[in-house]
């Protein structure tokens, strides 16, 4: 079965790719977003896989938005997978991006934030919640100048063709560590004054916290409230959203304190809720942006966390 399901995504991968280079590729990319809404729209009906259906998306949405009615949840969930299609065929134009031309598609607000985090010479952790298009977020800092290096999942069930696409492509630009690793590459990486994103609403591991978010209670990683524990980074609060006319918006904040409690743990658990509550207004100006295919893996993990 796996092997079967493997082909069918290597296939959809080659034929999307091929799809999106015939379009005209980045140069031009509203065409490619024009395929997306279509295919945003078919996956919004029929596009439900990995034991999730649409009444399981639909009652996570409203959950988090129970003052919006059921016709509102719906447009969220059809905006989402319009998202969610435009994000996929991003990843056949990473190649064509380059320093000359992301701002094309990509603005940066917060340089300033980064440049003072440079000049103190620590690094910086970027804490990014599953929001928006986290991948192309650090390929656009790299290729803005920015030393970045990612903390990504290392796709190793999946088949080769998705791990290129996924993976290749960004590392040819900056540097990608993965989950699991040792983490002393991280901290090495900040003794090199290098930039750390880093997933801030990740599945727990071995450093979950029990945190308040968007109306539900969540079993998240604390692993980047650790790191700046250890290594004495600024945490800078960074996420990316997609306008109406298909151009990014990366922000970078000014650097967020971490929260002192009576020892480690609970330092970590103070300051991954106080993050969240920070980014909450983002994600309620913009339900469309979050990733509700991550938000429903979560949903998951913390029922089984929190069982009786």
């Amino acid at each position: 079965m796996r092997s079967e399901l493997n082909f069918l995504r290597q296939t959809v991968y080659l034929t999307f790719d091929k799809i999106v280079q015939f379009s005209g590729g980045y140069k031009k990319y509203p065409r490619v977003y024009g395929i997306a809404t279509v295919t945003g729209g078919l996956r919004n009906y029929i596009g439900y896989v990995g034991g999730a259906c649409k009444q399981d998306y639909l009652a996570a949405i409203a959950a988090s938005f129970p003052d919006q009615s059921p016709q509102e949840h719906k447009k969220i969930l059809a905006a989402y997978w319009r998202d969610h299609q435009k994000m996929f065929l991003e990843l056949f134009m990473y190649p064509q991006m380059t320093a000359e031309n992301i701002s094309d598609l990509v603005d940066l607000q917060g340089r300033g934030n980064l440049q003072k985090a440079a000049s103190e010479g620590k690094g910086a952790i970027l804490p990014v919640p599953h929001f928006g298009n986290i991948r192309l977020l650090h390929y656009a800092l790299a290729l803005y100048g920015y030393p970045i290096s990612v903390v990504s999942s290392g796709y190793t069930d999946d088949p080769e063709v998705v791990r290129r696409f996924k993976l290749k492509e960004t590392s040819k630009v900056h540097d990608v560590g993965f989950r699991g690793d040792n983490p002393k590459w991280i901290i090495e990486a900040l003794k090199g004054n290098r930039m750390i994103q880093i997933a801030s609403t990740a599945e727990a591991g071995n450093t979950g916290v029990e945190v308040d978010f968007m109306n539900r209670k969540l079993f998240l990683t604390s692993g980047w409230v650790r790191l700046a524990i250890t290594s004495g980074a600024p945490v800078l609060p960074t996420y990316i959203v997609r306008g109406a006319d298909n151009r990014h918006t990366i922000y970078v904040e000014p650097e967020f304190p971490l929260i002192e409690g009576k020892n480690r743990a609970e330092t970590a658990r103070l300051t991954a809720q106080a993050l969240l509550e920070h980014l909450e207004s983002v994600y309620r100006a913009h339900p469309h942006l979050i990733d509700w295919m991550s938000w429903h893996n979560r949903l998951r993990e913390a029922e089984e966390h929190f069982k009786p």
